[in-house]
């Protein structure tokens, strides 16, 4: 492969792998080449590409990554490596005793080994009786220097490349321990060592005898571009094109309890006021990532600026939400946003109050608030006030989009763990000559200090038949497989969704009507609860039949009074959907997936049967249930079902329960192929072959649970559920839901509509996946979103591939 950032460029080519003895002789030499415990070369070699352009927190820092493998000693052994370019400035921990400081575009590799088969003293080919301690791995890596210059003393960090354009050097970063048998080890004196060969610049690690996997993770410093300088204002500019709303740090001072300003003695670098931020630099450390903090996806930027003797810092993020819901800022306030509604909060950390010490800067002064102003100026000459509240303001009355823009002011802080209420008159507003100055005093604090207002309206608005939709809230995850510990790694959450980076190459989506070339489509009809899946040559449609309660016997009950109250619902053809979700990314199951949600109100409004859609951009294995795993892969789809706040009837006189007690949901699906009706597969009664591809040589199938989630547990369905019958024309599957509170969750799989990879080796542009579309239909409205999967191409000589763009400033790889 070949890392570069435009002038420079460093190639890392593996070159050989090697069983030794404890003296370090080669073993496992003997017998057919595709046996043997050893290769010299990796010329001819076949790597495939199973990742490409996703994002990852695996080292406590965001990064993107492409990973790609080979098959070793007749394919029960594995080489993956896998390549990070880092988005951000930050510290890792490859391993529990070393840590190396990355910088956005910093590139890293790990090589991964699974399943080594070391000689143990068996007699016959390969071993020959010998018995193997060591695993070694020699690569080639070359910057634009003739050799490998020893940068430190250490020899663990070499320089690769003077880059006199950058006025940074490329360096390799070595580390001398490797992930083995659940721990980190020291590899043998001497290791890693580099070597010249003849033209060859040869690094070899070499590995003690391992179990199961053994981990190895070098860095790549230097590739990354100087970040250029920032604006030197502390000045944001928030635009949807016909309006804008300019926020701007003015000043931020300590104060006594009187108000009146302290620590003005002394310095200007250790005063406790700055009473403009004109020449101030902000540097910004995150730029576009992703983040589910306030409960619906957002997008945000974040910048800072040391203060006090840079012992201090003033941090400001921004964010975008990508779609309708509601977030709590506080513990006492919920704001409901909109896909584009934008807000930001101010951070404060580890400010010095003063605490009536002599001499400067707080000349025996103590310190009770700080306040902060900032200049917020939309396109009316002044901050209207748009309720009673003292809370929002209308910043520009927005004709054109038929929404005003404002700026709704929360009155807490967070300080010491809670939240607390400003003094009174707090958050305020006033002119100060042309400035429209908001002033947030907060109350005197240790550790860290945060402010989140919200500004609404720079959005378009949704269309008036398609109302906002709260987000349902998710199961907890499955468990998944953990990357070797580090004090670094995030513990809890899940990763952020994240779109592939602007950088990568992405193909058009399809005009309504079209599917996508070799790829994958979800197409949801708004008005009938109905989506159809397919890749091309195959179809899948699912339909919403029927929701009914039943009592203990299997009874329809709640059904007299209005059709709105009623607890059954026979048909969903008039049914209006609204999408709340689409083409957003989610780890939920362990495996990369795009999804679309979206969801109709149910029983006067007051409950929701909300469907989402997965397309899984990865092969791998998922756990829907805590008792059942699924293999998956590129290309597969999975649906969930979710009901959420049944009322069930508990014996209520009147309409719509008539006396009666609920006792199950049930929900009819009409799930059908290209077969006449859904064959079944195994005789597990959990998976039904829906259509026979003859063309794609796989047969697409579904795959039942009998588990629903209810009540914090995985619930088993009434026995002979879920079920299949034949109703006329229609192919209807059942599921039968104990009683719950709350949400119900049920999560089935269609598998099998992947294009599955070509058997012929003599391609030399195999493709796998190509492509998936998430195309939604609401009426007449086609929304496409193309979400690049994954290819296999075949390159032979060396481990160079396409060049994939991982990181739009800096590194490529």
């Amino acid at each position: 492969m070949t890392l570069s950032n435009g002038p420079n460029e460093v190639t890392v080519q593996m070159d050989y792998i090697k069983e030794l003895d404890g003296a370090g002789g080669e073993v496992g030499t003997s017998g057919p080449n595709s046996g043997k415990h050893s290769r010299n070369n990796f010329a001819n070699t076949q790597f495939t590409i199973s990742a490409n352009g996703l994002r990852t927190d695996r080292y406590g820092v965001p990064a993107e990554y492409i990973e790609f493998s080979t098959p070793l000693i007749d394919d029960s052994t594995r080489l993956n490596i896998t390549s990070f370019v880092f988005l951000q400035n930050g510290v890792i921990y490859p391993t529990q005793n070393e840590s190396w400081t990355v910088a956005g575009g910093t590139i890293k590799f790990n090589l991964e080994v699974a399943s080594w088969p070391f000689c143990a003293g068996e007699t016959g080919n390969p071993c020959q009786e010998a018995t193997g301690e060591y695993l070694e791995i020699g690569m080639v890596i070359k910057g634009s220097n003739d050799a490998a210059l020893q940068a430190d003393g250490g020899g663990k960090r070499f320089t690769l490349s003077t880059d006199a354009a950058f006025g940074n050097n490329v360096t390799l970063e070595l580390s001398d321990e490797v992930w083995i048998g659940n721990q980190w080890v020291k590899m043998p004196t001497g290791y890693p060592s580099v070597t010249l060969q003849g033209s060859k610049q040869l690094f070899a690690f070499r590995i003690p005898k391992f179990n199961g996997t053994a981990l190895y993770d070098p860095v790549i410093n230097g590739l990354e571009a100087p970040a250029p300088p920032s604006p030197p204002s502390g000045k944001m500019t928030l635009s949807n094109g016909p309006n804008e709303v300019t926020v701007e740090m003015d000043y931020i001072k300590e104060l006594d309890s009187a108000g009146g300003e302290v620590g003005t003695s002394g310095p200007n670098s250790g005063k406790h006021s700055r009473n403009t931020f004109a020449n101030t630099q902000f540097t910004i450390s995150a730029n576009g990532l992703r983040t589910d903090r306030y409960g619906v996806p957002a997008e945000y930027i974040e910048f800072s600026t040391p203060l006090i003797d840079d012992s201090t810092r003033l941090n400001i993020t921004s964010f975008v939400f990508l779609q309708n819901g509601v977030i709590y800022p506080t513990q006492n306030e919920s704001w409901t946003v909109a896909g584009g509604t934008i807000k930001f909060n101010l951070e404060v950390a580890s400010w010095p109050f003063c605490a009536g010490e002599t001499g400067n800067p707080c000349q025996g002064a103590t310190g009770e608030y700080l306040e902060i102003g900032m200049v917020i100026k939309g396109s009316n000459d002044a901050a209207l006030q748009a309720d009673g509240s003292g809370k929002r303001f209308t910043l520009s009355t927005d004709a054109a989009f038929g929404n005003n823009v404002t700026l709704e002011l929360s009155d807490e802080v967070w300080i010491g763990n809670q939240w607390v209420k400003m003094p009174t008159g707090y958050p305020s507003v006033t002119l100060q000559g042309s400035k429209q100055l908001f002033a947030f005093r907060i109350p005197k604090f240790t550790g860290t200090a945060l402010y989140d207002p919200v500004v609404k309206g720079l959005e378009a608005p949704e269309p008036p038949s398609l109302p906002p939709l709260p987000p349902p809230s998710p199961p907890p995850p499955p468990p998944s497989p953990s990357p070797p510990p580090s004090p670094s790694t995030p513990v809890g959450g899940t990763p952020p969704l994240t779109p592939p980076p602007p950088s990568a190459p992405s193909p058009s989506p399809p005009p309504p009507g079209a599917l996508y070339n070799g790829g994958v489509t979800v197409d949801v009809l708004g008005q009938s609860g109905k989506m159809t899946l397919s890749n091309g040559p195959n179809d899948v449609t699912v339909e919403m039949d029927y929701i009914k309660e039943l009592d203990s016997a299997g009874g329809e009950v709640g059904t007299s009074g209005p059709n709105s109250g009623k607890h059954s619902r026979n048909t969903f053809a008039n049914t209006q959907f609204t999408i709340s979700a689409n083409g957003l990314r989610t780890d939920r199951y362990g495996v990369p997936a795009e999804y679309i949600e979206f969801g109709t109100p149910l029983i006067d409004d007051s409950t929701r049967l909300n469907i989402t859609s997965f397309v899984f951009l990865q092969d791998g294995v998922i756990n829907p249930t805590q008792n059942e795993s699924w293999t998956v892969a590129g290309g597969t789809i999975k649906f969930n079902l979710e009901v959420a706040s049944w009322p069930f009837c508990a014996g209520e006189t009147g309409n719509p329960c008539q006396g009666a007690t609920g006792d199950y949901l049930e929900i009819g699906m009409v799930i059908k192929g290209s077969n006449d009706a859904a064959l079944q597969a195994d005789g597990s009664g959990k998976r039904f072959t829906l259509s026979t591809d003859a063309a794609s040589g796989n047969n697409v199938t579904l795959e039942l649970s009998d588990e629903v989630w209810i009540g914090n547990q995985w619930v088993k369905m009434p026995t002979g559920y879920p079920s299949v019958t034949l109703q006329g024309s229609k192919q209807l599957f059942a599921f039968r839901i104990p009683k719950f509170t709350g949400t119900a969750l049920y999560d089935p799989i269609v598998a099998g509509l992947g294009s599955p990879a070509s058997a012929d080796d003599d391609d030399d542009n195999t493709g796998l996946i190509v492509g998936v579309v998430v195309g939604v239909s609401v009426g007449v409205l086609l929304i496409g979103l193309l979400v690049f999967l994954k290819t296999k191409q075949k390159k032979q000589g060396s481990l160079t591939s396409d060049k994939h763009d991982l990181y739009k400033e800096g590194g490529n790889v």
